[in-house]
């Protein structure tokens, strides 16, 4: 078990740097405005995936060992090509009245710019169940590599673009999308396409099971897009780019406990090995308070030094973060375990309680930069207590 975290987190260090490398890249090039647009246009990428991608994959994996297999994955393809075709055809239909008020809300002329990004979306839909797939396998090696190899296409697409394109908007987009259609590109070479078997029961089980996380999954990309909603609707636009940066750092911290998660669940599924779980939190939280205390040490000289002069008013509220982050990292592990343990619903009860909790300090702060920087760290507090009151049980 320590030996595939430590291979998976060797994975995720090299992916995370590789992904710090594209933060750096898009912000030495990019200037605050067109950063904003391309933090706008992610959003929308995050949104379609909180709402048309059924979140079937964690059930999947879990079930897998259990189930008929062939059964389960027809199932999974089902899902997928329905998602699939369901965005699609809403996009062909409204296409230019989708771009007309995007184009108003962010200031921006979009032109094929959202195509890519529809495009990379149901690239991914495919791609992100590939991934889950070999996790469900047990086949760490190949996931990976794959993760390793994605995001350096997605870094050698934004150098490349950001060197021949005249807009730089375009780079970020066009390494998202090779880097999706690289997975796609694996699973058509790799991938065994099984008789599509359809069984009613355990088709609306797995989307049953899925709509569970279908609804942690919408809230918490809610909850993490209202910064950018925020910004965008009652801050300038250097805000939106200010606060996309931050958050762009942020992700790469919580990185780890998402890694973890791809092993928690398979290797804790019904309860085995639950006498490790206790030891694992305890060196996890103290792996975090380390991390946190290098990061609040070296924060101030090495935003400056990568990002350069127009990214110094993000220090005070990166560091500010810090150690929220680091509560919410320990919390996602701890619902990691009750996951695993076939546990769904705690996790949509804390997620909504704490989004509540923000959700009522935005609306009756002013509205200023700094009061969404401490929404997202009471969000992160709530988070944290909630979610230790939920796993009492499993951590005595």
């Amino acid at each position: 078990m320590l030996k595939k975290i430590i291979l998976l987190l060797s994975r995720d260090v090299s992916v995370t740097t590789i992904n710090f490398i594209i933060i750096v890249v898009l912000a030495r090039y990019l200037t605050l405005t067109e950063l904003a647009v391309w933090f706008a246009l992610q959003t929308v990428f995050l949104i379609l995936d909180a709402m048309f991608r059924f979140k079937s994959e964690i059930p999947f994996v879990v079930s897998y060992s259990s189930s008929d297999s062939s059964i389960l994955k027809s199932s999974q393809i089902i899902l997928i090509a329905i998602s699939s075709l369901l965005v699609l055809l809403i996009y062909v239909f409204f296409r230019d009245l989708i771009l007309e008020n995007l184009s108003l809300l962010i200031e921006y002329k979009i032109r094929y710019e959202l195509d890519f990004i529809i495009t990379s979306f149901i690239l991914s839909i495919s791609g992100t169940s590939y991934l889950y797939y070999l996790t469900a396998l047990k086949q760490y090696n190949l996931y990976n590599i794959l993760l390793l190899v994605q995001s350096f296409t997605n870094l050698i697409t934004i150098l490349v673009a950001i060197q021949l394109l005249e807009n730089p908007i375009y780079a970020p987009i066009l390494g998202q999308l090779f880097s999706w259609l690289l997975i796609f590109l694996v699973i058509l070479y790799s991938f065994k396409f099984p008789k599509i078997i359809y069984k009613k029961n355990e088709f609306f089980k797995l989307l049953k099971s899925g709509i569970r996380f279908y609804a942690n999954s919408f809230l918490t990309t809610i909850q993490q897009q209202i910064g950018r909603f925020y910004c965008i609707f009652f801050l300038p636009p250097t805000d939106l780019a200010f606060f996309g940066q931050i958050q762009a750092l942020v992700s790469l911290l919580v990185k780890v406990p998402a890694a973890m998660n791809t092993i928690i669940l398979p290797e804790f599924s019904n309860g085995n090995q639950s006498n490790k779980i206790k030891s694992i939190i305890i060196y996890f939280a103290l792996a975090q308070i380390f991390i946190t205390l290098i990061l609040v040490l070296i924060s101030q000289d090495l935003i400056y030094f990568l990002f350069g002069e127009k990214f110094l008013p993000i220090i005070e509220y990166f560091i500010l973060l810090l150690p929220f982050v680091g509560l919410y990292c320990v919390a996602a592990v701890l619902i990691g375990f009750q996951n695993s343990q076939n546990d769904f619903y705690s996790m949509n009860k804390i997620l909504a309680s704490s989004f509540i909790i923000q959700f009522i300090y935005l609306a009756f702060s002013n509205l200023t930069f700094y009061n969404l920087i401490l929404s997202i760290a009471l969000f992160n507090v709530a988070y944290f207590i909630l979610t230790s009151i939920y796993s009492r049980e499993f951590l005595r």
